[in-house]
């Protein structure tokens, strides 16, 4: 009887545990998918440097780019690592 009155607690318990399970996913994800645009841009900035000649542009881009590469690659090993954790869990 206790276990039935208790049911809807566990309920609310494991919906909340739900959620926050998907908010780290989708932070992670949009972290992600930030590093990956600033990839994107710092690769093209470094295009734009080749074509004007310009070798402090090129620099400049070309950190951004290998940065932003090891934030996503950073990224997306502490993102599957999570989801190795979070597999376990359940």
């Amino acid at each position: 009887m206790t276990e039935f009155l208790k049911a809807p607690e566990k309920l609310e318990l494991m919906q909340e545990t739900k959620q926050r399970r998907q908010f780290q996913f989708t932070i992670y994800e949009n972290h992600k998918k930030q590093l990956f645009h600033m990839t994107m841009f710092g690769l093209t900035g470094a295009a734009a440097g080749i074509y004007l000649s310009n070798l402090l542009i090129l620099k400049l881009f070309i950190a951004l780019s290998a940065f932003s590469i090891a934030g996503y690659t950073m990224t997306s090993y502490k993102l599957k690592k999570w989801m190795k954790y979070m597999h376990k869990k359940r």
